[in-house]
């Protein structure tokens, strides 16, 4: 697509709310702080959460009306509602500030053109409303790229990567000039990003991710959906706002789980479907995160060993690095 008569590269350039694929950054901070387990227990209030501090905003969950979760289970199923006690429990700045070490609100200097850096606001902006939305990926804008990085993160062992664009070259006298993964920060603890990954894989096996799964290969991800935001307005003169009609649907991921080589992410922008029930990252990016990856890996020689188990895999050999 083009911007101002030149090409313009969207998963790089354009930046939007992610929705709840940002929900890792929240339970990887808690994790870390070791304000919660994936097994500590978390009311998700049935599916709607009023407090006074939300100021009428209440909180909703989509699709299920759950009661007391684990953390897992918040993460599995996607609950708005436990996303937030849990960020409560760090504070808004507790939630901003690893939103920083995941790489969000900067440019990640990939080196491509027109690259958006997103927005993350000052701390003082996150007051209780925001940080309820913060929390599950409204109120912050960010580029397909960065959430990619963010998940390549927990695949690294909580390692940040600087993106690349190549790997190596290779000159006519026969020399090789190779460009190693360079290493940006920790986004959260190597027990952490274990942890986040073994939930992330129960969304693929048991949560909402399930159409993401790979026959024989172990997958972890988590889906996203969000409302549209219409700034029109109405006959009445007010601003639209987020339409209840309208969803952005993602999945982000990675696999194997044992030895990752493939980061991606899905986004999809308003999807045609038959009703609006099925306008859900789960049933509509999951598939084509599934089919991308699946071929992402058989480009990369990821061959299943037929006498072994689902969770054993060999190899081609890795230059390191999960790639995005």
């Amino acid at each position: 697509e083009t911007m101002k008569g030149n090409w313009r590269n969207m998963p790089v350039s354009d930046a939007y709310e992610p929705g709840s694929v940002m929900k890792i950054v929240t339970i990887s901070a808690a994790l870390d702080a070791g304000l919660v387990s994936p097994d500590t227990p978390i009311d998700c209030g049935h599916g709607v959460y009023s407090a006074p501090e939300l100021k009428g905003w209440d909180l909703h969950d989509c699709s299920t009306r759950l009661g007391v979760q684990p953390v897992s289970g918040v993460l599995s199923h996607s609950s708005n509602i436990g996303t937030y006690k849990i960020a409560r429990m760090l504070g808004a700045e507790g939630v901003r500030n690893a939103m920083e070490r995941f790489g969000f609100g900067r440019a990640t200097g990939i080196g491509l053109t027109q690259e958006s850096a997103g927005s993350l606001k000052p701390v003082e902006d996150w007051n209780a409303v925001n940080l309820s939305r913060g929390c599950i990926g409204y109120f912050i804008t960010a580029t397909a790229l960065q959430q990619v990085m963010a998940y390549a993160a927990i695949a690294n062992r909580g390692i940040l990567l600087q993106p690349r664009l190549i790997d190596r070259v290779v000159y006519s006298d026969g020399r090789v000039q190779t460009f190693p993964p360079q290493p940006v920060g920790r986004a959260c603890c190597e027990r952490t990003a274990e942890k986040v990954t073994a939930m992330l894989e129960g969304v693929v096996k048991e949560g909402s991710g399930k159409r993401a799964a790979i026959e024989g290969v172990r997958v972890a991800g988590k889906t996203g959906t969000r409302n549209v935001y219409d700034p029109h307005r109405n006959a009445k003169g007010e601003v639209i706002g987020y339409r209840r009609d309208q969803q952005v649907v993602s999945f982000a991921g990675f696999a194997p789980v044992e030895a990752p080589r493939v980061a991606c992410v899905v986004m999809v922008n308003n999807p045609k479907v038959n009703s609006p029930e099925l306008q859900q990252g789960g049933l509509v990016a999951a598939p084509i995160f599934s089919e991308l990856v699946t071929a992402a890996l058989d480009y990369l020689e990821v061959r299943l060993d037929p006498h072994a188990s689902v969770s054993t895999t060999a190899f081609a050999p890795s230059p390191g690095g999960t790639s995005p």
